[in-house]
């Protein structure tokens, strides 16, 4: 059987992800190693993303900044003590007083002399999507927390039951045991991706992290800005390009595109991701594996022809919203 890189070929980069930072890369195996590690994985990650298993989500929502922000966070992920929290070290953390407790811990060693703008730590959402065994989610994230940071960095993993999503909530103590900082890359969010998957794996769970472009999409999905846009999660960068959307749509200047450049940019990496594809199941076919090639083929059809910018998404949205408060405000005149 071929090398696994051989077997990719072009297709090796649509599930490559980003680098890792340096000190997070340290003594860690390659994405793609970590991914795959033989081409028994690769076929098997092949194969899971053409069938459209389960995609994992994990995301950085956010870091706490200070003794007043840490203790409110701790707070908010506990649902105020009511929700037991897991430390590192296994201690359970129940109740108000306890979580009150452990704020004031952490900040004792981290308080003193810190710069202003560090971040004191790391908040990451594990989730999956609805109908996922619940009881499967809480044992591979307590699996994921303690294989990536345990022995290096405190943290608490609470376990949230009050969405169609199960979804644990991990707060990582940026500090290390050893004086390390944890400071997450676009590689690492990729990596942390392919953990959790392989850890629900473990539980029986079909999932994946394949990336974004591998699935045809070559923008990040714009529902979560919009709905931020009035509140203090919501960059600078977000808030400017959701006002220069809002902007287009009030002059009627939609079909102008405001950056060709960045428009054709688009549309060619959703056509280099088809070739990769192409060459994939033409690679499946030279090796004998007809069926597979063949489900890879289908798969690739289902993209998009035409790739959707992430200003088309915005003015997209925005038009939306808007309809939706005139249609709003007509059933109101009419009542």
């Amino acid at each position: 059987m071929k090398d696994e890189l051989d077997l990719l070929g072009e297709a090796e980069f649509i599930f490559r992800g980003a680098k890792r930072g340096k000190k997070a890369r340290k003594g860690k195996p390659s994405l793609m190693a970590h991914a795959s590690g033989s081409s028994a994985g690769v076929l098997g990650r092949i194969r899971r993303t053409v069938a459209k298993h389960p995609q994992v989500m994990v995301k950085v929502s956010g870091s706490a900044r200070g003794r007043a922000h840490l203790k409110e966070h701790l707070s908010y992920i506990t649902r105020n003590g009511d929700l037991v929290g897991e430390r590192e070290d296994g201690t359970q953390v129940i109740g108000r007083q306890a979580v009150v407790d452990m704020a004031a811990e952490w900040w004792g060693s981290i308080g003193a002399g810190r710069g202003k703008a560090i971040r004191d730590t790391i908040n990451i959402v594990l989730s999956m999507p609805a109908g996922t065994d619940r009881v499967a989610v809480e044992r591979a994230a307590r699996a994921f927390a303690a294989g990536e940071f345990g022995g290096k960095h405190d943290y608490l993993l609470v376990h949230h039951a009050d969405t169609d999503h199960p979804h644990a909530h991990l707060t990582v103590k940026a500090l290390g045991y050893q004086g390390q900082r944890l400071d997450p890359r676009k590689g690492d969010l990729q990596a942390w991706r392919e953990g959790f998957a392989g850890q629900m794996r473990a539980q029986g769970v079909e999932a994946e992290a394949t990336p974004r472009r591998a699935r045809g999409q070559v923008q990040k999905g714009v529902r979560q800005a919009i709905r931020h846009m009035d509140k203090r999660q919501a960059s600078r960068v977000s808030r400017w390009k959701i006002e220069q959307a809002i902007k287009v749509v009030r002059s009627g200047d939609v079909a102008t595109p405001e950056a060709e450049p960045w428009r054709a940019a688009t549309q060619e990496r959703l056509k280099k991701t088809k070739r990769a594809w192409a060459t994939l199941a033409r690679a499946l076919d030279g090796q004998g594996d007809v069926d597979l090639a063949t489900r890879v083929r289908l798969y690739a059809e289902t993209f998009p022809t035409t790739a959707t910018t992430q200003r088309d998404q915005l003015v997209s949205a925005v038009q939306a919203g808007i309809a939706k408060r005139d249609q709003e405000q007509v059933r109101g005149r009419g009542k």
